[in-house]
C-alpha cells in the first residue's frame, strides 16, 4: 500500500479534528464574552438603581 497517502490522510483528518475543536472552543468563548457583557451590564443597571433609591430616600424639601 501506498503510505504516503495514507500519512497524508492522517494528518488532514487530524487537522480537520483541531480546526473543529478550535471552533468549538471560540464559541464557547463567545458565550463566556456575552454572559461577561450582560453581567456587567446588570451590574451597572443595578448600581444606578440602588443610587437612585438613595438620593430618593435621603431628598426632602
Amino acid at each position: 500500500p501506498n503510505t504516503d497517502q495514507s500519512l497524508g490522510f492522517q494528518i488532514q483528518e487530524a487537522t480537520t479534528f483541531l480546526d473543529h475543536q478550535k471552533m468549538r472552543v471560540g464559541a464557547h468563548d463567545l458565550k463566556l464574552k456575552g454572559l461577561k457583557r450582560s453581567l456587567k451590564e446588570h451590574k451597572a443597571r443595578l448600581y444606578i438603581i440602588r443610587r437612585c433609591v438613595v438620593m430618593l430616600l435621603r431628598w426632602h424639601d
